[in-house]
Formats: C-alpha cells, structure tokens, sequence
C-alpha cells in the first residue's frame, strides 16, 4: 500500500496497509502506523524529485482550474467558455453560447468567426489588404481618394456587374460565406472538413472543431495529439509539463 492508496474521507483512513488508525487501536500499533506513514510521504517525495518537474496524468483527467506555460500563457474556462490565454489582455475565447471563436487584443474584441462560416473585424482601424485599403460604404466619398466621376477612364455602369467583368463572384465585406479555403498561403487557411471548421498550419498540422461531438482536436504530424470537448474536458496523449524549456 502507497500515499495513493490513502482516502479523502477521514473515515475511509481506519487501515491502509500497515498503517492502523482503528478506533480504540493498542498502544504498541501507534508508532508503527506513523512510522509507515513517513515512509509513504518519503517515497512520494523521492518520486517527485526524480520525475524532472513532471507528473503523469491519468486518462482522461479533468483540471479543476486553469493549466498554464507560464503566469499568462494558460487554458482555463471564462464564463464557462474555454479560452486559451497568450497575454494579460490577448486571448483566444470559444463563446459556447453563440458557437463562435473570438480573438481579443489588448482587451478588446478584434476577430470573431461563426459557426455559419461569417468572419467579423472589429476596431476603428482600416482593413487593409497587401498594406492597402479596403473601401467600404463607411469610407468612402468626398476626401477619401475614391470620389473622382471616373475610375480608371471607366463610367460607374461599366463595373456594375461585376460577376460578369471578373469572371467570378467577390465577397462581400459586410459578410460572406466563401465556397472554398480561405487561405494566406497553399498550407495556412481556414475551410471545412466533412462538415467541420479546420485552421490548417502545414501538411499535417491543423485545429478541427468537431462540430458534432461539440470538441476541439489538435493534430500535430497527422495525429490528434490533444482535444478539448464541450465539457471542458482536456485530453492528451503525452503529458501536460510545466517550469521546463519548450
């Protein structure tokens, strides 16, 4: 019998092994018992001290509170909603409520994807593209740089149907649903796999959001090393390690 063995009910604790705490017990047991208990705390100690700041988990474990790299690099649940926490003020949030990720810098609301596949940008900041721009109904007209009668030597009727000019439909700035990846290079983009939202980092890297069983899944070299359910449950298939070098 070990520490492990030992009960969080008081009355669970009369006799462990050779450790005899019984009611009425003889007097000659009563050191003995002490002294087996020092023995179990000894090897628990010598375990910690040889396990390199590392403790295995069992399957399946629950946290009770928020598991951090450091003091600001954490997963915890807010509101009950999970978040991965990067700063004092800079998280990633999955608001359960409304089924959609948020990304907050400096405290505020930047980023928001729903579930329908809708990206909304917050901010009193440009939306730019390659350093550039974007024009909106809210920025454009008189002052602006776009408030010339003609663009490009064109008449306003000439860009009218655009599906027509380009060949193809542009999405629309106030809100779109994009047909195919929406990508930054040919391995990072965000798409749907068989019904579910993934962020593809490489070939074989990615974060799925299983919309049916409600679960984040972290596949790193093709394999899910990692996942989050709608319990706020954390599984892994290594260990969760703190206070060591990445």
């Amino acid at each position: 019998m070990a520490i492990e063995d030992w009960s969080t009910n008081p009355a669970n604790n009369t006799l462990v092994g050779a450790i005899n705490w019984s009611e009425g017990q003889l007097p000659g047991t009563v050191n003995g018992s002490a002294r087996q208990m020092m023995a179990d705390v000894a090897v628990w100690r010598n375990l910690l001290a040889s396990s390199a700041s590392t403790y295995a988990l069992a399957t399946g474990q629950i946290f009770s509170g928020r598991v951090g790299r450091d003091v600001n690099f954490y997963l915890d649940l807010l509101s009950s909603n999970p978040v991965l926490n990067f700063d004092a003020n800079d998280f990633l949030q999955y608001d359960r409520v409304n089924d959609a990720l948020v990304l907050s810098l400096g405290g505020n609301v930047r980023f928001r994807l729903r579930q329908t596949g809708d990206m909304e940008v917050f901010g009193a900041g440009s939306f730019r593209y390659n350093s550039s721009t974007i024009w909106t109904q809210a920025n454009d007209g008189s002052g602006s740089g776009l408030d010339a009668d003609l663009l490009d030597g064109q008449e306003g009727t000439f860009y009218a149907n655009i599906p027509a000019r380009l060949g193809y439909t542009p999405a629309n700035v106030a809100g779109d649903t994009f047909t195919g990846p929406i990508r930054r290079d040919s391995a990072f983009y965000l798409d749907m796999l068989s019904g579910s939202p993934i962020a593809n980092f490489d070939a074989n890297d990615y974060i799925l959001y299983d919309r049916v069983n409600n679960k984040y899944n972290f596949i790193i070299g093709g394999v899910v090393q990692a996942s989050i359910d709608g319990t706020g449950t954390l599984r892994t298939r290594g260990n969760v390690i703190g206070n060591t070098t990445p």
